[in-house]
């Protein structure tokens, strides 16, 4: 599971007047903060130096490490938060690199991948609002691994494939035009795509519910492993090993008693934990201190078995609901959400700014597939929906009413799309099953 922590804090100073006299053009004062220079306290005043739209501006030149997995910037005042940009160089009318979040009095921006010389801007949100404010900026790293992604190529970007079950073939769309296919399974294999080998990139991998088998292309070896854990009936999740690499355990939950099964990658040591009852929803962490969940839709709630946090439940959802959880925050923590498949509706609880998301991003009969399309360190909301084969993708901009859209058509009727297995594993599970019987 990933290990979140605080890499480095930084009290950023701005050595200001608090007068709001005619401000200067761009290219202004650049403040240099380089990794050594640490702690800082000190003022943000947005009221000297102005963007070519008329924005003030306030730029950092900033150094971004591997470890550096997002950028937190916290004032001491949440009327008009501003917003924050990450450049590779910036000039007026330059494109970011990044874009951040804004929540009350916090902004986040993510600067996973990233490594070297960037220029992170401060935006006054609104006009007038220039401060002086008392700003907090925070480095946070989570583990080397990225969040597991849907990643076939291993560009860190998450994929759109689907697997056709009717002829147990792959199909993943490529980044410069194209299609990959590739025959692996046979029909009835439901897609466990995960990385088993370590390498970042995912492998192609079923599992047989009728044996309750694993099989699985390594892509660095291209050699077949087949792992026998499981029984029919029973629902496999692959799930991040805690050490070794990060490559992913065999999980399968077992519905009709509410027990899951985990067998190590490492050491194949086994584990077993009677979790859940029947008509209880599947679901995979890490969440803040809890590794696995069940959603009980009956009840609208969330029943967190714990690690250092102990046991714990959560209402969040209802009736209906499909539970979905994902890094939509950068935190490198599963954040707790619903998606409501009868009004399109994403309720979100991100874990790192502690506030509620609502999106509407989808309509009937569609299934959640969020991941990292855009690649930009959080997983974007995403649905696929069957009545047409097409998948309709969002990357939440600066705030959760900003959204980059657009969709893609790839599938056929019948198809089950190959995602993160952390949220929706059963509603996979559910629409093949309907698919196969020829139910609406």
């Amino acid at each position: 599971m990933l290990s979140v922590f605080a890499y480095t804090v930084i009290l950023i100073c701005v050595t200001a007047s608090p007068t709001f006299s005619s401000p200067t053009a761009f290219p202004c004062t650049v403040t240099q903060i380089s990794p050594s220079q640490t702690p800082y306290t000190g003022l943000l005043d947005l009221s000297d130096c102005e963007d070519a739209d008329g924005s003030r501006i306030k730029v950092y030149r900033i150094h971004v490490g591997s470890l550096n997995d997002s950028i937190d910037l916290q004032l001491d005042s949440a009327e008009f938060p501003p917003r924050i940009d990450l450049y590779t160089a910036f000039s007026p009318g330059a494109v970011p690199v990044r874009q951040g979040t804004i929540s009350g009095a916090r902004s986040g921006i993510s600067s996973r991948n990233l490594s070297g010389q960037y220029d992170l801007v401060v935006r006054s949100a609104l006009p007038g609002t220039y401060g002086p404010y008392s700003l907090k900026f925070t480095y946070i790293a989570v583990d080397i691994f990225p969040s597991p992604k849907i990643d076939f190529n291993g560009d860190l970007m998450a994929d759109i494939a689907v697997f056709r079950r009717s002829n147990h073939t792959w199909y993943v769309k490529q980044p410069g035009g194209g299609v990959n296919v590739q025959q692996f399974g046979e029909p009835g294999d439901m897609p466990v795509a995960a990385d088993f080998d370590g390498d970042l990139k995912t492998d192609i991998a079923v599992f047989r519910g009728s044996t309750g088998t694993w099989f699985i292309v390594n892509s660095q070896t291209l050699t077949i492993r087949v792992v026998n854990w499981g029984e029919p009936g029973d629902v496999a999740f692959p799930v991040r090993d805690n050490c070794c690499g990060g490559a992913a355990d065999f999980l399968v939950y077992r519905p009709s008693t509410g027990t899951w099964y985990r067998r190590a990658n490492s050491d194949d040591s086994l584990s077993a934990v009677q979790w859940g009852r029947p008509g209880d929803k599947p679901v995979i962490g890490p969440f803040d201190g809890s590794p696995l969940a069940v959603f009980r839709p009956s009840e609208g709630r969330w029943y967190f078995h714990g690690s250092f946090l102990g046991n714990r439940t959560f209402d969040w959802g209802q009736a209906g609901d499909i539970p979905v959880t994902s890094d939509f925050d950068w935190d490198g923590k599963a954040d707790i959400g619903v998606f409501r498949p009868a009004t399109g509706q994403w309720f979100l609880i991100r874990s790192r700014f502690r506030d509620i998301q609502v999106t509407t991003w989808g309509e009937a009969g569609d299934v959640p597939v969020s991941d990292d399309y855009s690649g930009t360190g959080r997983s974007d909301l995403a649905v696929y929906r069957p009545s047409n084969n097409r998948w309709y993708i969002a990357s939440i901009g600066p705030s959760p009413t900003q959204l980059r859209t657009w969709s893609v058509a790839f599938g056929e009727p019948g198809d089950v799309p190959v995602a993160v297995y952390n949220y929706h594993e059963t509603t996979i599970f559910e629409v093949s099953k309907a698919a196969d019987s020829g139910e609406d």
